[in-house]
């Protein structure tokens, strides 16, 4: 049987005022460390287990911009649009200037050939790597010179077929 403190925190967390970690007892140390070890396991291709633990994150903790992005990124490379397109908008409400995100979000755009949004998304992202050193800044710049080129291709193709 629960006791007082317990039923309390599991009443508030049903009204919505703290979320399912902290009525459980984590920390937000035991959610970080979690999180790092799932990331791990994505950065060795193993997106399987790091897409389990990081939905079980979200369960524990949905507000959390990293574990938003981190499904977002993992849905991208699934090529689950709809989710990946839903965990990144939900990061980036959280944190407006996540770079991992927000060159994601330009790259799920650019997929679907909104490319307008897409360079808006990655010139964001750019603009968060001035220096030019961060792996996703460095991405961006590729996708949005890869945009670029696509334009031109597709001007040199139109100019073509007027002549």
């Amino acid at each position: 049987m629960a006791d007082a403190s317990s039923a309390a925190k599991l009443q508030r967390w049903l009204k919505g005022g703290m979320s399912l970690a902290q009525a459980k007892g984590f920390t937000t140390q035991d959610i970080v460390g979690i999180a790092h070890l799932a990331h791990m396991l994505y950065l060795q291709g193993k997106t399987d287990s790091a897409k389990i633990i990081f939905e079980g994150l979200e369960a524990l903790e949905p507000n959390d911009a990293f574990i938003q992005s981190a499904l977002g990124a993992i849905y991208l490379r699934d090529e689950n649009e709809a989710a990946a397109l839903r965990h990144l908008n939900r990061a980036l409400e959280l944190k407006p200037n996540d770079i991992y995100a927000l060159c994601n979000r330009g790259e799920l755009r650019l997929r679907a050939s909104m490319f307008q949004e897409a360079t808006e998304d990655l010139r964001r992202a750019i603009a968060l790597d001035p220096d030019g050193n961060d792996p996703a800044g460095m991405r961006a710049r590729a996708l949005v010179s890869a945009i670029k080129e696509i334009a031109d291709m597709a001007g040199r193709k139109q100019l073509r077929g007027k002549r």
